[in-house]
């Protein structure tokens, strides 16, 4: 028998030890209480042990910059690297607040699945992001946020004489513009046709200039976020407390 094995055997044996203690109410009965706290060290031990193996398994680091990370986990550093700064100067860009709520709804699905302890660290944290993210939503005005777009658009006058900064700040606004009009039809309502003019100049001119921009994705209906169906949210929350659970 390899070590392997008998590990795990020993492993349930514990286990079932301490089912046995639980079943007969014998926790503060002497000598089964003091082995039964002994066998909670080798199991919690056993736990840690073989959650990070199963990280190490799954490509996890202790860091970002690793090429063997996981997708989900090379998406949260990224996010980690720009949504709370973003979050804490007021951003209030209806584009990034929904781009950031949609990867970061998703993210936590994806690691509400994992038994890996720094996943779940991860999970607060993008709790504590989409907090955020939807008090920012419920505070702002989309007419408001659109009508503010398309000034900033305005202000930047000719777009051949933008500096590289004044690009960037073009393409954030192109954007926020599109999002807001694919999530709010009604604003096609306020759109002059100098202003639809003004927007299709300015889509074209991004097109243009692609290798000096961020890459902000343009934004299709997939875009558009929709909550997911409330079993499915019951299923992968219960599925998140079975882990927790399983680990305590």
């Amino acid at each position: 028998m390899d070590f392997h094995t008998q590990l795990n055997d020993f492993i349930r044996s514990c286990k079932e030890y301490q089912k046995q203690v639980d079943a007969q109410g014998l926790h503060f009965s002497e000598p089964y209480q003091s082995i039964y706290l002994e066998l909670n060290k080798v199991l919690i031990l056993h736990t840690d042990e073989k959650l990070k193996l199963e990280a190490m398994e799954a490509g996890e680091q202790t860091a970002p910059g690793f090429p063997n990370l996981t997708p989900a986990r090379r998406e949260y550093y990224e996010l980690e690297a720009v949504v709370p700064t973003f979050l804490a100067n007021g951003g209030t860009a209806y584009y990034h607040l929904q781009r950031y709520k949609i990867a970061c709804t998703y993210l936590v699905k994806t690691f509400s699945y994992s038994t890996y302890k720094g996943d779940w660290e991860k999970m607060r944290h993008l709790g504590t992001w989409l907090g955020a993210i939807y008090k920012q939503q419920e505070l702002s005005n989309a007419e408001d946020s659109f009508e503010a777009s398309f000034d900033h658009l305005r202000d930047l006058g000719n777009f051949d004489s933008l500096e590289p900064k004044e690009l960037q700040e073009l393409e954030e606004e192109v954007r926020n513009i599109q999002a807001l009009l694919l999530d709010n039809p009604e604003l096609q309502e306020n759109l002059s046709a100098d202003d639809a003019q003004l927007l299709q100049e300015a889509a074209d001119y991004l097109k243009t200039k692609e290798d000096l921009l961020k890459g902000l994705p343009e934004l299709d209906d997939d875009f558009k976020y929709k909550e997911p169906p409330l079993v499915e949210v019951i299923i992968y929350r219960c599925r998140q407390l079975t882990v927790l659970l399983d680990h305590f």
